[in-house]
């Protein structure tokens, strides 16, 4: 009988050449991971720097065909400069007008005023003596109805300062009573 097992494969005749993967095997096997790791890396970034090298650098083509005699023919194409971009403008910051400035020492209806901003600011002082003394503003429209009734409101002991939001574009006057020194500043950006 013929038919006999063999328990021992035959080898694959070869034909004199290594197989790729068997030879990537047995270099993987004698070198440490960690060295191919870093070769696959070096090769990664030599190949992109000399790709980013020849696109920022132009390119250059030689052509024999071109030049007609046989000789060579040489065009260079630069690459256009790229354009540095333009910082953004700075828009400047509104800035606050004075639009009226009012000072007293006691009661006082004060002229009439224009603001044309949708908001606007009224900025207050006051001085009191040495017992201290009563401030306070109303803000009336131009045709004598109460726009603001309390836009300031205060004790004044020693020297006070502070700022009120008014909200609404128009003709105004303020109505201040007072027993101390006060001065008053509508500003307004316009």
């Amino acid at each position: 009988m013929d038919n006999q097992y063999n328990p021992t494969p035959t080898p694959a005749p070869t034909s004199g050449k290594k197989n790729p993967f068997t030879a990537f095997l047995q270099a993987k096997r004698a070198l440490p991971t960690w060295a191919l790791i870093l070769g696959i890396l070096l090769a990664c970034s030599v190949g992109y720097g000399l790709a980013g090298s020849s696109s920022a650098a132009g390119t250059t083509t030689t052509n024999a065909a071109q030049a007609g005699t046989g000789g060579t023919h040489t065009t260079t194409t630069a690459k256009p400069p790229t354009a540095t971009a333009k910082p953004p403008t700075a828009t400047p910051a509104p800035k606050l007008t004075t639009i009226a400035s009012f000072s007293g020492t006691s009661q006082k209806n004060t002229q009439t005023f224009h603001v044309s901003a949708n908001q606007w600011t009224l900025v207050w002082t006051c001085q009191g003596g040495e017992f201290g003394g009563n401030f306070s503003v109303e803000v009336d429209n131009a045709d004598g109805s109460i726009f603001d009734p309390l836009a300031a409101n205060v004790v004044c002991n020693g020297t006070m300062h502070d700022t009120t939001i008014e909200r609404g574009s128009g003709d105004f006057y303020l109505k201040v009573d007072a027993d101390v020194s006060w001065t008053i500043q509508i500003q307004a950006v316009q």
